[in-house]
Formats: structure tokens, C-alpha cells, sequence
């Protein structure tokens, strides 16, 4: 199994701002920190999060995070457009899960990964591209009803969440066509635009220009939510098509 570098030299900065964070904070109980998502695949400048998971010796407890926040609160996110512990993972208690990552589409920034670690196999990634596929329709209602009640902070909050469930499944949509389970995963934006052109072209023109629209600025976050709700609809649609 591989490591894979940061997606740009502008991620490093701020990878050692986190890794001193916890450093100072968890002292001898952390174990290690590993990068994913954008930061090693791509991101978009202003509004991907910087994604990573923190190995500890022991839970990490409310009073950890609470210090953690003490230190982290003022840190520059850049070129991010803000930090996010995707999963906590205690290495010393066996009822852990120990799978996660994805071979190649990850940095560890501190220590090593534990010994009995397994990464996402091509299985495991397809089950999760088909549950990402089949909430959609959920999550449409759900995020739209939210959107017509939010306030400023919240429709920008709204957007970066509807960017969550819209790429796993893009990715989904793109291994039911056919395309290598593990690359798709591994894929930026713009290589999934690139890969959905081979199946359909105006699919994958919406796509860019919804790209193009982030970070949604205030003029902009209308016609950015109304993208992603017609993108989200569209390859649920075309999913279906594909699966029968």
C-alpha cells in the first residue's frame, strides 16, 4: 500500500498547523494524522475542507476537543476553506474499525498508520457510491426545504453540504457506467467532468459550470444551489437509467 503526495505545496502549511495543534494537546497519546479528500486529490481554493483522520492511544475525549478548538480557532484554513476531523480513531481498543482510506489517496502528516489497517477496496466503494445514489432523493427534500429558511451563514453552509452528496455520487454514477472503481475515487472535479463527457456530454457541461460557480459568493449561491439540486436530480435519474 502507497501514500500519495498533497494535491499542491500550498496544503503543507497548513497540514503542519494541524499536526502542531494535536501535537501540543495530545501529547504522547497521538498516534498518528492522515489527509484525504481534497487535500490529496484536489480541491477547490476557498471552499474544499481540508478532510483528515487523527489516530490516538484512548478515546479523544470533549475536554481534548475543547482544548484542541483553543489552539485551532484562529488558524488560516488557507488555501481551505475551513478544517474538518473526518473520523477519530482510538488504536488501542479492538472494537475500532480499522478499515478506511483509500490506497493511494492519502498523506499521513504524523506517525504511521496501525499495523491491522485496511484500506476502502473496490467493493466497499461501490456499496457506498450506490448509498450515496439511493438518499438523493431524500436529501433533495431535506436540503431544499432547508434552503428556503436560510440565513447567510446557513445557505453557505448549505452548499458546501450539497457538494458532499453530489461527488460520491457523480462517482457512483461513473463506476455503474463502467469506469475503474478506484480511480473514479481518487478522482478531482475536473477529471470527473472529463470521465462523465465519454457517456454524456451535457451531464458533464453542468457539472463544470456548477464547479465553476465555487466558492459561491452572495450573488452567486442561488444559482449555485439551484445547480446542485438539478445536478443531484439528473444523475439520480441517470443511474436509474443505467440500472435497468
Amino acid at each position: 500500500m502507497s501514500e500519495a503526495r498533497f494535491a499542491s505545496p500550498s496544503v503543507a502549511p497548513i497540514a503542519t498547523l494541524v499536526r502542531g495543534a494535536f501535537e501540543h494537546v495530545l501529547r504522547a497519546r497521538l498516534f498518528a494524522l492522515a489527509a484525504h479528500g481534497g487535500a490529496v486529490t484536489g480541491y477547490i481554493a476557498g471552499f474544499s475542507d481540508f478532510d483528515f483522520v487523527v489516530f490516538t492511544h484512548g478515546a479523544l475525549t470533549v475536554d481534548d476537543t475543547l482544548a484542541i478548538q483553543r489552539v485551532t480557532r484562529d488558524l488560516d484554513a488557507s488555501p481551505f476553506g475551513y478544517l474538518q476531523l473526518s473520523r477519530a480513531v482510538d488504536v488501542d481498543d479492538p472494537a475500532e474499525r480499522r478499515e478506511g482510506l483509500i490506497d493511494d489517496a492519502y498523506v499521513l502528516f504524523h506517525g504511521t498508520l496501525p499495523d491491522d489497517w485496511s484500506f476502502h477496496s473496490a467493493q466497499t466503494l461501490r456499496k457506498r457510491g450506490q448509498e450515496a445514489i439511493d438518499r438523493v432523493p431524500r436529501e433533495i427534500v431535506r436540503l431544499s426545504h432547508d434552503w428556503a429558511m436560510a440565513n447567510v451563514a446557513a445557505r453557505s453552509r448549505l452548499i458546501r453540504y450539497l457538494t458532499t452528496v453530489l461527488k460520491p455520487a457523480v462517482r457512483a454514477l461513473l463506476c455503474e457506467l463502467g469506469e475503474p472503481v478506484l480511480d473514479v475515487w481518487r478522482s478531482p472535479y475536473g477529471e470527473l467532468v472529463a470521465r462523465l463527457n465519454r457517456y454524456d456530454a451535457e451531464l458533464a457541461s453542468d457539472l463544470r459550470s456548477f464547479v465553476e460557480l465555487l466558492p459561491a459568493l452572495d450573488t452567486s449561491e442561488d444559482t449555485a444551489a439551484g445547480a446542485a439540486f438539478s445536478l443531484l436530480s439528473s444523475v439520480h435519474a441517470r443511474s436509474l437509467g443505467v440500472r435497468t
